[in-house]
């Protein structure tokens, strides 16, 4: 389509327009005429093309915005005529933007996009954690259990009440307490973690440990402990794995038929409070006095060891107490045992207890120095009390023989088994001459002989045992015998090494690799 084509169909749809009067239809038709000139073409005069094409504009214009408005999928630029203000040969035509006249389309928000900062975030920012600002807070009533107690600190310390005054108030109600501050989540605030005791009604005794964490201008209970057979020493707070976040350990533990230590260790992992307190199976520590806990990088790696120092736990069915000293290292899970040394014994049994660790451990040399040392120096003996024969009350008498008698036996197999014959034959003499016959300990004697002449047959260390083991049991342990079984001799506690089987008195070991029997 030509130019003078698009300006006949301007006309046409001039005339459709909706609203265009009938003078302005009759005034557009008068401005064309026929030119015989051109096969049947309109020809618009000359002095009127222009206003003609000017007014088409306009209306086109018009019409286009109404159609814009109806259906906004027609998004043209709109088009301004600034008139000049004396009507020219060549009139300027200016396009302007159309940002005000379209419709805004607003895009939805992509579920999954991700939110950039600016300047100015719409959303709130988190508050940073604080605590409740000082304030008199109103004292509370004697609580009649723990769980009470915990309402009433928690309501008193969030209405503004401090620590303090808090303390000297239990002092008052004479509830047992103690405490401890750190700032175990690195935020700069203290945690306050909390001791206290309380009896319920049948007197039974209420222990429970707290720990509270400020948030937004409030405290709120972020760990909670219980316990009725237990006990409380007091708080330490360290930095244990060098992360600049606090520690905290209770040192306490279960108090019952028996005194056991067992700490706990408090530390804050992500969203809460994490146990890595020591396994209790492998603690061997009571509740001495004079027990302490030492907290030492010894390896320098970062990580603080945990070192506990006292005495062995004491209890009805245990051996009698001895110095301890344990080793935890720190891992992912929580603290766990390293070594455990204990100190020089006092008591024949514990240097007894001592032999049999060195030779479960493959020790020889270190189980020959304690079966020496128990077999010949003088020292504290303790007579076994497990009463396996029913006629006997009270100790069983003759501690000091039995003992030195098992460890000369000991001695005597160890060194028969790993080729030192000589050795061997000296101590079988010293059993021949401090045991005769019907003294106690002469039962020593009688294994010897039998575990030497099996020993020149078969140079079997196992089969010998077993030889040893046979005669036990057809001599030796049958309860209703006038005298007590060798086996009721060597009980001392559940917690050390005892030997109350006919297999447990000869030493079966590993034998060194450069030894042939």
């Amino acid at each position: 389509m030509n130019g003078l084509e698009t300006a006949v169909a301007g006309w046409r749809g001039l005339s459709r327009v909706k609203g265009a009067s009938n003078e302005m239809r009759l005034c557009s038709k008068n401005i064309f005429k026929r030119s015989p000139d051109n096969h049947g073409v309109y020809v618009l005069k000359r002095n009127s093309l222009r206003l003609l094409f000017v007014a088409l504009l306009l209306l086109l214009v018009s019409a286009c915005s109404i159609s814009t408005l109806e259906n906004p999928v027609a998004q043209q630029p709109e088009i301004v005529i600034n008139p000049s203000p004396t009507q020219t040969e060549t009139p300027t035509i200016v396009a302007s933007p159309v940002s005000t006249i379209l419709p805004t389309i607003t895009p939805l928000p992509s579920s999954t996009s991700t939110s950039i900062p600016t300047e100015t975030p719409s959303s709130t920012p988190t508050p940073s954690p604080s605590c409740p600002g000082p304030r008199k807070a109103a004292p509370f009533d004697l609580p009649s259990t723990t769980t009470e107690l915990q309402v009433f600190i928690l309501a008193f310390i969030n209405q503004g009440g401090q620590w303090e005054d808090l303390w000297a108030l239990l002092d008052e109600m004479g509830i047992e307490h103690d405490a401890i501050q750190a700032d175990m989540t690195g935020d700069g605030l203290m945690e306050t973690a909390v001791y206290a005791l309380l009896y319920e009604e049948d007197y039974t005794p209420d222990h429970a440990w707290w720990i509270f964490k400020c948030t937004t201008n409030q405290y709120e209970l972020v760990y909670d402990a219980r316990g009725t057979w237990a006990f409380h020493k007091y708080f330490i707070a360290d930095d244990l794995n060098s992360d600049n976040r606090s520690e905290i350990i209770n040192v306490g533990g279960f108090a019952g038929s028996a005194c056991d230590l067992e700490p706990n260790v408090w530390s804050w992992r992500a969203d809460g409070i994490v146990d890595l307190s020591p396994d209790q199976l492998e603690l061997e520590l009571g509740c001495a006095i004079n027990e302490h806990i030492t907290l030492q990088d010894i390896n320098g790696d970062g990580v603080k060891e945990m070192i506990l120092t006292g005495e062995t736990v004491g209890h009805l069915d245990y051996a009698p107490i001895r110095g301890i000293t344990q080793t935890f290292t720190l891992q992912d899970t929580g603290y766990r045992l390293e070594s455990t040394v204990f100190a020089p014994a006092d008591l024949r049994i514990h240097v007894l207890d001592d032999a049999q660790r060195a030779l479960d451990a493959g020790d020889l040399p270190l189980a020959v120095q304690f079966y020496t040392q128990a077999a010949y120096e003088e020292m504290m003996t303790t007579e076994s009390y497990y009463l396996s024969y029913p006629y006997m009350s009270g100790y069983l008498p003759n501690g000091d023989m039995y003992q030195k008698g098992l460890a000369l036996f000991r001695l005597f197999v160890i060194e028969l088994a790993t080729g030192n014959e000589e050795d061997a034959r000296s101590i079988l003499t010293v059993l021949n001459t401090a045991y005769l016959e019907n003294m106690p300990g002469h039962e020593f004697v009688i294994l010897a002989q039998t575990f030497y002449e099996a020993f020149r047959e078969n140079r079997s260390l196992k089969e010998s045992c077993e030889l040893v083991t046979e005669y036990v049991s057809d001599h030796y342990y049958d309860h209703n015998q006038t005298e007590p079984p060798l086996t009721s001799h060597f009980y001392w506690g559940a917690n050390i090494a005892s030997y109350t089987t006919p297999d447990s008195f000869c030493p079966v070991f590993a034998l060194p690799t450069n030894v042939t029997p």
